[in-house]
């Protein structure tokens, strides 16, 4: 699209000013350590001129005035060093932080085993901000999800529905307010064992360099029936098949289009619901499917459910919308409507729903409302 030319100069103005920090840098740290020096020996001179005159009026010997030059030294060699060796001190902070996780991961890790979760999940008056100072992406969010249940959390563009989908899986922490799995806080569950339950299907589907069996798997140990179980529920056991390697088939990182969008969307179907966790998240799983893939969507998210599993859907539509047995609708930051799906299909609660959010309704709204319809 005729970038090259204007990113490699952008990137070469960023080069540029990295440069004249660095140089920056360089020239206080030389101005600093020039000034210490030079204290240090002006300090010094005054002595040893003060201890020469002592000397001269006989109240000091020639020995003590020469004892006191050293031990003055002695006593601002330290200040001098440490502006010196300032990068060195610098580096040992990071690498005992570096060290204090790590040991805290470790501890988690150490922690008592908890019986895997059921599936239930409560969001309790929710906020969060991506900065201390920014607007609220989320406000003050409160509900339920129970095991054995599709919940549909419709939205426009910029809602916050992602966000509310990464803390309810602990992607991310919140600002206040909290997300409790089996009424314990989903940030004081060890992450390997609340990982292994937890079905997560980004809005954008990313592939680590392996097999696709391995993704399907998690990268964990070889498990076969598990992943054609998988797959098959995703309904993408045939697609992979037909590849030329079938599951053993590398996804590479250097070619990231050997795959087709609704290709990555299944296969991210497949390993959200690898081991059948007993939450599953699943964030717009239909944008890059064609009918055949929404309706093993459809099939996949239904049987879910049906083991027991508390399933969330991220979508607008309506296959989605009538397996679901409830829909919440997020506007603005805030859940402006939880009903029943029969009840969010009529005219009257969408536009109910509107009001509360404090929006007006556009055409592109009616359009919408006429579509889900």
């Amino acid at each position: 699209m005729g970038m090259a030319l204007s990113l490699r100069e952008r990137w070469q103005a960023s080069a540029d000013l990295v440069q004249i920090n660095l140089a920056k840098a360089a020239e206080r740290s030389a101005m600093l350590s020039g000034a210490a020096k030079g204290i240090r020996l002006v300090v010094q001179t005054l002595v040893l001129a003060a201890g020469a005159y002592l000397v001269l009026a006989g109240d000091l010997s020639a020995g003590g005035m020469i004892a006191a030059s050293i031990l003055l030294g002695r006593c601002l060699a330290p200040a001098e060093q440490a502006i010196g060796a300032w990068k060195s001190f610098v580096q040992a902070r990071d690498g005992w932080a570096a060290l204090s996780r790590l040991r805290d991961l470790e501890s988690a890790e150490q922690s008592m085993r908890l019986p895997d979760p059921t599936g239930s999940v409560a969001v309790a008056h929710l906020h969060y901000q991506a900065v201390a100072d920014g607007p609220k992406i989320l406000d003050d969010i409160s509900l339920r999800l129970r095991p054995g249940e599709v919940l549909c959390l419709v939205g426009r563009s910029g809602s916050g529905k992602t966000t509310l989908s990464r803390l309810i899986v602990g992607a991310l922490e919140p600002t206040g307010g909290e997300v409790r799995i089996d009424e314990r806080n989903v940030l004081g569950w060890n992450p390997d064992d609340l990982g292994r339950n937890i079905g997560y299907l980004p809005q954008s589907v990313g592939l680590l360099p392996g097999t696709i069996k391995d993704n399907i798997q998690r990268f964990g140990a070889d498990d076969p029936e598990g992943v054609i179980a998988a797959a098959r529920g995703a309904g993408v056991d045939q697609m992979i098949r037909r590849l030329e390697k079938g599951y053993e088939t590398e996804v590479r990182a250097d070619d990231p289009y050997s795959l087709s969008g609704g290709q990555l969307q299944r296969i991210g179907l497949a390993r959200a619901l690898y081991g059948e966790p007993s939450i599953i998240v699943l964030d717009e799983p239909n944008s890059n499917l064609d009918l055949e893939g929404e309706q093993a969507l459809s099939k996949a998210v239904r049987a879910a459910a049906d083991r027991g599993a508390a399933v969330m859907v991220i979508s607008h539509r309506p296959a989605l919308l009538q397996i679901a047995d409830r829909v919440a609708i997020l506007a603005e930051g805030k859940i402006v409507a939880e009903v029943p799906r029969e009840e969010i299909l009529t005219h009257e609660r969408r536009d109910e729903a509107i009001e509360k959010a404090s929006i007006t309704p556009s055409n592109d709204d009616a359009q919408e409302a006429r579509y889900v319809q």
